[in-house]
């Protein structure tokens, strides 16, 4: 999990891709009926129906967020391809940062520079009558966005001039929240965490006060269920509550050595090791050990996982939904996810 300390545009540039060629549809439909095995000890389930598209074109790298494929090419530019494998409009974009509530900002071929809908329209060209530079992705139907090139001494304090914008492109009044500084993120029904940058501590909104001191270096965000984990200053990795009580100590409870990399979402906890990866339910209770390599975080009850060096697609019961024989693999989104065998790209959609 990546360092939990956020400030506007950094996911931006963490998630933005370089390229991709454009046609009107860049998939080749083919049906394959597969039948996946299963890695779990649970009683065997009924088999798969995989039904692929094949993709022809090459690939560099994809992605996948509201139901949009992002795809780069060989020549480095950005295409973007829905669930059914057709280009949602005939643009090459340079960059891109990544879909969130229906909306992306890009650059095309000619550095004209906007937000898009998952259509593929231009939805948001100028605001207030001057054009983007850079915007970043929406939360909460607020983004923010700049005007043209900065420069600031983060040292002395100094902030980007941001001006902030709600989906339909006009200016709003917003402050990103602030404690003592330190900024506010990830506040939900839950809890919330706040930040000086380098560690972070858990808030409470309601009365505006830190529940505790800056005691995190890392940890996932936000929290669900009232369940986040985080690492301690002594490297302990800790389920912990949005009141700051530690549920489990998951370094103590899983002795057979380091916990090399974890993940929670609100179907499960995945904590993965050097040669093995367990499942455990919001508690921090195993429900699964597994051989698997590797176990990613579990998006709408399905994860992507690894054995062998190949990677496959499996639900919280270990089950492969679709085996460990692929190269490169998305994220699922609704039952899809973009693969990669061998130098075949193909969109896979998995019925259970």
């Amino acid at each position: 999990m990546k360092k939990l300390f956020l400030i506007c545009l950094c996911l931006m540039l963490a998630i933005s891709l370089i390229g991709c060629n454009a046609q009107n549809s860049i998939a080749q439909t083919s049906e394959i009926e597969s039948q996946s095995s299963t890695q779990s000890t649970q009683e065997e389930k009924p088999a798969n129906k995989l039904t692929f598209k094949t993709i022809d074109k090459n690939v560099k790298h994809v992605g996948v967020c509201d139901g949009i494929f992002q795809i780069v090419l060989e020549d480095d530019k950005i295409a973007l391809m829905n669930m059914d494998g057709k280009l949602i409009n005939d643009e090459k974009y340079t960059f891109y940062v990544a879909f969130s509530e229906g909306y992306a900002f890009v650059v095309d071929e000619e550095d004209n520079r906007y937000y898009i809908n998952t259509n593929g329209e231009k939805a948001i060209e100028k605001v207030d009558g001057k054009d983007i530079y850079v915007g970043d992705i929406f939360k909460d139907g607020v983004a923010a966005v700049l005007f043209g090139p900065y420069g600031i001494d983060a040292s002395k304090g100094e902030k980007p001039p941001f001006t902030y914008i709600n989906t339909s492109g006009e200016v709003i009044d917003y402050e990103v929240p602030m404690y003592e500084g330190k900024q506010i993120f990830y506040a939900n029904e839950f809890g919330a965490f706040y930040t000086d940058g380098e560690c972070f501590g858990i808030f409470d909104t309601e009365s505006n006060t830190p529940i505790s001191g800056l005691d995190y270096i890392e940890g996932s965000a936000p929290f669900y269920e009232d369940r986040a984990i985080a690492i301690d200053k002594n490297n302990d990795v800790l389920l912990i509550d949005s009141s700051n009580n530690i549920i489990k100590n998951l370094s103590e409870a899983y002795k057979e050595g380091a916990i090399t990399s974890y993940s929670i979402s609100p179907d499960a906890i995945t904590l993965n090791f050097d040669n093995h990866a367990i499942i455990c339910d919001l508690d921090g209770n195993e429900t699964l050990r597994t051989n698997f390599t590797y176990i990613n975080e579990f998006v709408d009850g399905y994860a992507t996982c690894e054995l062998n060096g190949k990677i496959g697609l499996i639900d919280t019961l270990g089950n492969e939904i679709i085996p460990c024989e692929y190269d490169e693999m998305s994220f699922p989104y609704k039952g899809h996810v973009l693969l990669r065998q061998n130098d075949t790209w193909s969109i896979c959609t998995f019925v259970r």
